[in-house]
């Protein structure tokens, strides 16, 4: 039995050809929700907005934004699509945004983009069109590209380096290269940007909120436990808005703009390595070791560019490190 990640199909004998037909009007026709997590960047989400606003595709039904600002403004799209703009009173973080849009979404389809980012005319259905080439995959991001310079890669694919403790970011901070782009990679993370089915939302209970920021690489777990695969295509971009490599305190930026968030990227990143290193010996040491990586360029990006928030930066750092310590104090006991 095959599951047809558009429309569910069960032991269909269909021959190549009809079969791929029958994939391409599928997604002619397939509809598609698109949420949005939002948090404190009204201008940045109305830039997001803008570029939607301007490339959306048939397929788009509706537009949900799960907002957990402190000020929420209206919200005006423009065109002749329901937009949903969830209001909450309290913060909830990028998992449980996400789990609360796609439960609200109508459609077969959802495409999840973090309010930094923008598309342009070949964004969503180059993305869609991935469904077609294949009857098993469960999630497909595009690449991104920087927004600031879009001849220069933020990343074209994301699978897991070889030691897995971390990713391999393919083309990172390169300038384009065609000879990469127009591919599918396989890849273990989705950042910014995924397309999933919610039949596939569905199986997997979606982002696992126990990872408030970063939960794209758990779920990519889960849905290739399910047998499907989770790929990137390099015949779509996005353009993420973040600061250009060479300009200090890169990595520390959303940090410093948001410090909330800054504790619980830490218990992420520890909590997520654990699962993938499920059972391996001396797991906190090496995982304190693999973190050095990130989180000794963010500090110093606190301690030098932090500027009100330096304090706070730095005891959220510390806090998540200890809350990482006493879960493993906690499991030994």
């Amino acid at each position: 039995m095959t599951l047809n990640l558009i429309i569910q199909r069960a032991g269909s004998n269909l021959n190549g050809k009809r079969k791929g037909q029958e994939m391409k009007e599928d997604i002619e026709n397939v509809s598609i929700s698109i949420v949005i997590p939002t948090h404190n960047r009204h201008d940045l989400l109305m830039n997001l907005l803008d570029s939607i606003r301007k490339f959306a595709i048939k397929q788009l039904k509706e537009i949900i934004i799960v907002d957990d600002s402190t000020d929420q403004d209206e919200i005006n799209f423009g065109i002749d699509v329901k937009v949903i703009h969830v209001k909450l009173k309290d913060r909830v973080f990028i998992s449980k945004a996400k789990n609360i849009g796609w439960k609200l979404a109508s459609s077969r389809l959802v495409f999840f983009i973090d309010d930094d980012n923008r598309i342009d005319k070949d964004t969503l259905y180059g993305t869609l069109k991935i469904f077609g080439e294949s009857d098993n995959i469960g999630a497909a991001m595009p690449s991104v590209l920087y927004q600031r310079n879009r001849n220069l890669v933020w990343v074209y694919a994301t699978p897991f380096s070889r030691n897995r403790w971390g990713h391999e970011l393919i083309g990172r901070n390169m300038q384009r290269n065609p000879l990469l782009e127009g591919k599918m990679y396989d890849v273990d993370a989705l950042p910014n940007a995924s397309l999933i089915p919610l039949e596939v939302l569905k199986k997997t209970a979606g982002f696992d909120e126990n990872l408030k920021i970063n939960s794209s690489g758990t779920i990519t777990m889960r849905i290739k436990k399910l047998g499907m695969r989770a790929v990137a295509t390099s015949g779509a971009f996005i353009y993420h808005d973040v600061a250009l490599p060479g300009e200090f305190g890169l990595w520390a930026e959303h940090g410093i703009s948001d410090p909330q968030r800054v504790r619980e990227e830490i218990v992420d990143w520890f909590t997520y390595m654990k699962s993938v290193h499920a059972g391996e010996k001396y797991f906190m040491i090496r995982a304190l070791y693999h973190s050095t990586a990130f989180l000794l360029p963010n500090i110093l990006s606190y301690v030098v560019i932090g500027n009100r928030n330096r304090r706070i930066l730095l005891w959220n750092v510390a806090s998540g490190l200890t809350d990482v310590l006493r879960q493993k104090s906690h499991a030994r006991s």
